[in-house]
């Protein structure tokens, strides 16, 4: 069942997540700054603008406990998503357990063909081997009766560091949410809302800590830390708009 493609992308399985919302006129400038540094993702290839699609169908408890998680900022927490970037056929799907433990983000992801993967959402009696990062995802899933509820997707513009520090720079726009309750992963279909946002959200990833031309982009943009998990602004907006079924 399991893919002989690498399960992982460039992305870092350990980390340290600095989120900052960055006005529009900042973009240019900071991508001009950091351009020394870096190059763009290997995801990027194939897209003249260097953004390509993101899309994720999130699971959660029916007591929508892992939103609440994140809402209220818990030190220790998960989300279960399944990721896309594209609607090839043949492309696949990437299971993915994200843990927040003391400030510490752990990231398990296994990729699976897509078929697969939606047998593995209606819960078919596919055997998962064990001890493999889709088995922590099955775990986790059964141990707190967590289903589809959204899909996210968005634009995002990636670039990794060019030296031997990992370090991860992203900018994500275009952040739209779907109400979801079944297996569907497609980016397109379905009842797509459009979370109004005003800013751009950098990210920037490092393990341990960042090389000095980092701290100095921060310091030069003058940019602040803050929270703006993409799920939790997906389900609020869905839920003020009317389209949730749950209440939270």
């Amino acid at each position: 069942m399991a893919s002989e493609t690498p399960r992982t992308d460039d992305t870092l399985l350990s980390r340290v997540e600095c989120k900052y919302l960055v006005r529009r006129d900042q973009v240019d400038g900071i991508r001009e700054y950091i351009q020394p540094f870096v190059h763009r993702d290997r995801f990027a290839r194939g897209h003249a603008d260097g953004r390509y699609p993101i899309s994720s169908l999130y699971l959660d408890s029916p007591e929508m406990s892992l939103y609440q998680s994140t809402a209220r900022g818990l030190k220790n927490r998960f989300k279960l998503r399944v990721r896309t970037y594209s609607d090839k056929p043949s492309d696949q799907a990437f299971f993915e357990v994200k843990k927040r433990m003391n400030g510490i983000v752990y990231k398990f992801r296994e990729a699976v063909s897509r078929s697969t993967a939606t047998e593995l959402l209606d819960r078919s009696t596919l055997e998962v081997p064990q001890d493999t990062d889709l088995s922590k995802f099955i775990s986790l899933r059964d141990l707190h009766g967590a289903e589809p509820v959204m899909r996210v997707k968005y634009k995002r513009e990636a670039f990794v560091s060019q030296s031997a520090d990992p370090v991860r720079i992203t900018f994500d726009d275009d952040l739209e949410g779907a109400v979801t309750v079944d297996s569907d992963i497609k980016h397109e279909g379905g009842d797509w809302i459009t979370v109004p946002m005003k800013h751009v959200i950098l990210e920037l990833k490092f393990t341990n800590l960042f090389p000095s031309w980092v701290g100095k982009m921060v310091n030069e943009f003058q940019l602040e830390r803050t929270s703006v998990p993409k799920y939790v602004l997906c389900v609020e907006e869905a839920n003020r708009l009317g389209a949730m079924r749950m209440v939270i």
